[in-house]
C-alpha cells in the first residue's frame, strides 16, 4: 500500500538510524486521513503538514498499534516491546502509524499552525493565545520522546533520533520550517520538557530541537550570497518569465539584459528571491522568512517556480 510516509522507514534507515515498524503501520488507522489544511481535502496520499514533538511524561512506553496509536513515531531504548528513556547501544525510532494520530496534537491555538507553520514560518515556541475549536491531529506528525518531562537531562542520542526524525520529514516533503512542540500549539501542555545542556533548556527546548533542525537542512538551501552551479538554473527560469528567450549561441550575459543585477548566474541574490516571492505569489510574512532563509533546492518554492515557468500558472 502506497502513503505518503511509505519510503520514511528507509529513509531514516540509509540516515544511520534504527528502525522499527508496528504491524500494520502503514495501513493508518481507517479513515482517518491526512488532510490538506488549504482545502479540506482528505487523502492517505497526502502528506502530513508539519512535525510536532512530544514527550511521553514517563521513563518507559510501550508503541502500541496503528489502530489505537497516539503518536506516529515513538524513540527511546528499546528492550523486550519497551522503550526507555536511558539504554546501551542506538535508541530505536518505531513508526506506529502512516496515519494521523487521533489524539495526540489536539485543540489548540490555530494561528500557530494556519498563519506559522503551514507557511514555513517557525512558530512562538509557546502558545500565544488560547485552544480554539481546531484540532491538529490530521495535520501533524506526531513523535513521542521517551522522558518523563521534568527538565532532566534528555539522552543525547535520543535528541539526535528526534532531529533526524524531523529532517527527514522536511526532506521528503520539501519543508523549511515546520517543527512544533505541543507547547507550541496549546496552553494545556508544557511538553517537551528536558535539558540537553544548550542554550534553550527547560521548557524552551522544542526552540534546540528547531534550531538543529534547520541547521541540518541549511545544507540545502539556496541562501543569500551563495554561489552553486545549481542555482545557475534558477536564474534561467527567472530570465525567461522576466521576458527572456534563451539564445544557446550568447553567454551567460545575455541574462543581464532582463535581470539587471545578474552578473554571476551562479550566485543567489536578494532580488532573486524578491522576483520568486513574486511570482509564486507568497504572503508577505511567508516572503519575509523566505528571503532570509533562503529556497530548499527540493522544495515547493522550487516547484513553485517551475510550475510557473513551465505552465505560466
Amino acid at each position: 500500500m502506497f502513503t505518503a510516509l511509505s519510503d520514511l522507514p528507509g529513509i531514516l534507515t540509509d540516515m544511520g538510524y534504527q528502525v522499527e515498524v508496528t504491524d500494520g503501520w502503514i495501513y493508518g488507522q481507517g479513515d482517518y486521513l491526512w488532510t490538506d489544511p488549504w482545502d479540506g481535502s482528505q487523502s492517505e496520499q497526502h502528506p502530513p503538514s508539519c512535525y510536532m514533538v512530544h514527550h511521553t511524561a514517563g521513563k518507559a512506553a510501550t508503541p502500541p498499534p496503528a489502530a489505537t496509536s497516539k503518536a506516529n513515531a515513538w524513540i527511546g531504548f528499546k528492550s523486550g516491546d519497551r522503550l526507555y528513556s536511558h539504554g546501551t547501544g542506538a535508541p530505536t525510532i518505531v513508526l506506529s502509524t502512516a496515519g494521523p494520530a487521533r489524539i495526540s496534537s489536539g485543540y489548540g491555538y490555530r494561528p500557530a499552525a494556519w498563519d506559522y507553520t503551514f507557511q514555513d514560518v517557525r512558530a512562538p515556541w509557546k502558545a500565544e493565545g488560547p485552544d480554539g475549536d481546531t484540532a491538529l491531529n490530521r495535520y501533524a506528525f506526531n513523535v513521542e520522546v521517551v522522558h518523563p518531562g521534568d527538565g532532566i537531562d534528555l539522552h543525547p542520542g535520543v535528541f539526535d533520533a528526534a532531529v533526524g526524525l524531523g529532517v527527514a520529514l522536511h526532506e521528503m516533503f520539501g519543508w523549511r520550517e515546520r517543527t512544533l512542540g505541543h507547547v507550541s500549539w496549546t496552553r494545556r501542555k508544557l511538553d517537551p520538557y528536558w535539558s540537553t545542556g544548550r542554550p534553550n533548556d527547560g521548557l524552551r527546548c522544542i526552540i534546540d530541537v528547531q534550531d538543529t533542525i534547520a541547521g541540518r537542512l541549511e545544507m540545502d538551501l539556496f541562501t543569500v550570497g551563495e554561489e552553486s552551479k545549481e542555482f545557475e538554473e534558477v536564474s534561467w527560469l527567472l530570465f525567461i518569465q522576466g521576458g527572456g528567450t534563451v539564445n544557446p549561441n550568447k553567454n551567460s550575459s545575455q541574462v543581464t539584459e532582463i535581470l539587471p543585477w545578474k552578473t554571476n548566474v551562479r550566485l543567489c541574490q536578494v532580488e532573486d528571491l524578491e522576483m520568486i516571492a513574486t511570482l509564486t505569489g507568497m504572503f508577505d510574512h511567508t516572503r519575509e522568512a523566505f528571503i532570509a532563509g533562503g529556497m530548499y533546492r527540493w522544495g515547493k518554492e522550487m516547484a513553485a517556480l517551475r510550475q510557473v515557468a513551465y505552465t505560466g500558472q
